[in-house]
């Protein structure tokens, strides 16, 4: 594909912000919040995004270096934010930023609320403002309200709510919806 159709496309899926502040990717992210792009129509590849608007600001990426983010923002594409480094650089800089996990190193884990995770947690949507939730947060507090008092079981609170069981006993043992808590 062309550079310039390719922009075309980019460039609208990305939200430019005021003076410093993160551009975020608004297309399809993966799992640990870094932007996608496909390229190259159906026989082609997927791209990270974060690469994708550092190449279209500056050319090609030599084949030994990494795109890393100044702000630490895995779904920032602002090219300003972007910067050049070996794959050993982008360890130093995660071990800076105390993204890391190291067993051997306790003292060195990452510390709060982002521990394990590599996006923003005040930009995680969370419970109902997930497109993808079928509960809301009340439903949350009913089902462990009513599990709590018995008489009910997974199956026909599931049946209930219009998910599986499986999705039930997760909401019961936190292992979803845990920031939903009685006060």
């Amino acid at each position: 594909m062309a550079e310039k159709e390719l922009a075309k496309r980019f460039w609208p899926k990305v939200d430019r912000r005021g003076p410093d502040e993160c551009w975020p990717w608004m297309a399809y992210r993966d799992r640990n919040g870094y932007g996608r792009i496909s390229v190259g129509g159906r026989a082609g590849r997927t791209e990270l995004a974060h690469r994708l608007a550092w190449t279209l600001a500056n050319g090609p990426i030599p084949a030994s270096l990494c795109v890393l983010h100044r702000c630490d923002n895995p779904s920032c594409v602002r090219p300003e934010h972007l910067f050049l480094g070996t794959q050993h650089e982008n360890l130093l800089d995660m071990v800076a930023k105390r993204r890391h996990v190291n067993a051997r190193h306790p003292e060195l884990l990452a510390r709060g609320e982002r521990h394990g995770s590599w996006t923003h947690p005040e930009r995680l949507r969370r419970g109902s403002m997930c497109a993808q939730a079928k509960l809301k947060e009340d439903d949350v507090l009913f089902i462990r309200e009513r599990y709590r008092e018995g008489g009910i079981s997974t199956r026909q609170l599931a049946r209930a709510f219009g998910v599986s069981q499986p999705a039930i006993r997760a909401v019961l043992r936190r292992e979803t919806w845990r920031h939903v808590r009685v006060d």
